[in-house]
């Protein structure tokens, strides 16, 4: 065969193999949509007339028949991810499970009213299509426990955590329902706007930031644990959260509890999953993805967020994230302003900036720092964290593995106003 036969049916093989894909293409078209209570199939026809599958008598085939069956099946998964994916952040002295038929009593105006989602698109309208929206009360009973009806009473309708004034008049009621409280602490979060990092509502310290417990939370903690054994926190967040003081060897002069359960949060169905979890009868099996830094403003990437007024000029004024040209704010030619942030932590975040930063400290501050005796100040932010990646627990077994090197947990009396991170030279991490 000659070299332009040759190519003119290499020519016509390419065609050919064209046709045929396109014919499969076009026949894997099929438009379905709702009609009444149930989904339709339709099929798009083609140019030429009757597709493939019509011709094979081929037909989609439903796997439910209405769309109440649809909305059930979708309940019943929405249950199933929370309960594999709720994360067992501290379960020490065998706080968890619980034991079937205990008498709890829930802290926390969010304990009667579960964040189940942010703002904007991940709001969602939980309860407005046919399934009730879950409750933490609800899957309480269900699991077979009691609630005190006395707290609940006392937080119902409220929007904001109540007195320790207010909670005293249910103090009678703590000795009928004292197997275990729990407190819920949760935190929104919605497109178009960054979370504070100063000056978070709620506190006479206007350093704090949104993601740490907040005046009246340390105080509801204290409260507690000073009325009930047995306190469980829930985190009822999409974000993570500073849990340094919470997840500290408990004892009676400090914040750390028996356990803490991420919850998320929970949607329309969610909250079905937290009583079977408290009985045992499934494990949360979800994983931490990253590290959990025990200070925020310790970590590689803090000083880099948002309009950057968590960081602080040398004449003492907060900074902005304005563009700006020879030391001038630049403007538009409309009059707008110009904004820029500098990821200056490159790769260097979870795990890749603590363990390659450890790795290039000095074996004597090393050594040091394992042992506590560092002044905080002192500590690279490498040994900042307290909740290291893919930390989870199940209430059945013991504590998880966890990596060789112990977090190093500095000082929060020494937090110091932040300053832009020196982040190390390596262009190498080692993974986990």
């Amino acid at each position: 065969m000659n070299k332009d036969r040759k190519q003119k049916c290499k020519r016509v093989g390419i065609a050919l193999a064209a046709v045929a894909l396109s014919a499969v293409l076009c026949c894997g078209f099929v438009a379905c949509g709702p009609t009444g209570n149930y989904l339709k199939e339709e099929l798009v026809q083609t140019q030429t007339g009757e597709t493939l599958w019509e011709a094979a008598n081929s037909n989609f085939k439903k796997d439910y028949a209405t769309m109440e069956e649809v909305r059930a099946a979708g309940s019943k998964l929405n249950t199933q991810l929370a309960e594999e994916g709720m994360v067992l952040l501290k379960n020490d002295n065998k706080a968890l499970p619980l034991a079937s038929g205990g008498k709890l009593s829930l802290f926390g105006y969010r304990s009667y009213s579960l964040m189940t989602g942010g703002g904007g698109s991940g709001a969602g309208k939980p309860g407005s299509y046919g399934i009730p929206t879950a409750t933490l009360t609800g899957s309480l009973t269900d699991a077979g426990f009691d609630v005190n009806d006395a707290l609940q009473s006392i937080y119902d309708g409220k929007s904001e955590e109540v007195s320790i004034d207010e909670l005293s008049g249910a103090e009678s009621s703590y000795t009928s329902f004292g197997d275990a409280a729990i407190v819920t602490i949760a935190r929104g979060g919605s497109e178009g706007s960054d979370l504070k990092t100063h000056d978070a509502p709620g506190n006479a310290d206007t350093s704090k930031h949104v993601l740490e417990l907040n005046d009246a939370e340390i105080e509801l903690v204290k409260y507690v644990k000073s009325k009930f054994d047995k306190v469980i926190v829930f985190i009822n967040s999409a974000n993570v959260f500073e849990l340094g003081e919470l997840n500290a060897e408990k004892t009676e002069d400090n914040l750390g509890v028996d356990a803490i359960l991420w919850i998320g949060q929970v949607g329309n169905d969610g909250a079905t999953a937290i009583g079977r979890i408290l009985n045992g009868t499934v494990d949360p099996s979800g994983h931490t993805v990253d590290t959990w830094e025990r200070d925020f403003t310790k970590g590689p990437t803090f000083t880099n967020i948002g309009d950057l007024s968590q960081n602080f000029n040398a004449d003492g004024s907060r900074s902005n994230n304005n563009l700006y040209v020879n030391g001038s704010v630049a403007y538009g030619a409309d009059g707008e302003t110009y904004h820029s942030v500098e990821y200056r932590e490159g790769i260097y975040v979870g795990y890749r900036y603590y363990e390659t930063m450890a790795d290039e400290m000095t074996p004597k501050k090393r050594a040091a720092a394992m042992r506590g005796s560092m002044k905080a100040s002192s500590i690279p932010s490498a040994t900042a964290s307290r909740i290291p990646p893919s930390v989870g627990r199940s209430p059945k077994t013991s504590r998880p593995k966890r990596p060789s090197t112990r977090p190093i947990l500095p000082s929060r009396s020494r937090r110091s106003s932040p300053t832009r991170a020196t982040l190390p030279a390596k262009t190498w991490c080692r993974c986990m």
